[in-house]
């Protein structure tokens, strides 16, 4: 397999990943409701980021951000190539990373999905976000998403 055809491997994963989102919600709303459906999915994204938050959490507790930053892009599934992150700024006090691309809002605009359940499901999903960099002095924020219509995703970890 070239590396090209594991790139696309990987952006069709992430889209089937999209997909499933949109079914679990869609099932979980017709049992709980949509408050609380949405709700306790993005608990659950929210847990899977904390998982992966050991990947930031010594430059986290430090307040590194460049190194926050840095590694943001460099671990970047398919070499960067599915949310096109870049370092937009880095100091002592913030990272501020955007993406250009997210194949979940490519996936769930490809089967149809309105805008208004594409930013649902972009909040649910960005939860995994809020998870990963979130800590005791830290916050994350989102100043744009992909999911609500903007150009890009723009995230800003700072001090809390």
């Amino acid at each position: 397999m070239t590396l090209e055809e594991s790139k696309q491997e990987i952006k069709s994963a992430n889209k089937m990943r999209a997909v499933m989102y949109h079914y679990l919600l869609e099932e979980m709303e017709s049992k709980m409701g949509s408050e609380k459906a949405g709700e306790s999915f993005k608990k659950a994204t929210y847990r899977r980021g904390k998982d992966i938050q050991k990947n930031y959490s010594d430059c986290l507790s430090s307040g590194d951000f460049r190194e926050v930053a840095r590694r943001f892009v460099a671990m970047s599934a398919a070499e960067g190539t599915l949310f096109t992150p870049a370092v937009e700024l880095a100091d002592d006090d913030k990272a501020i990373v955007t993406m250009h691309t997210c194949p979940l809002v490519e996936a769930w605009k490809e089967i149809g999905l309105d805008n208004g359940r594409i930013a649902k499901l972009c909040d649910v999903a960005a939860a995994i976000d809020y998870g990963t960099f979130e800590t005791e002095t830290t916050s994350l924020s989102f100043s744009h998403r992909l999911g609500s219509g903007d150009e890009m995703c723009r995230l800003i970890i700072e001090k809390s």
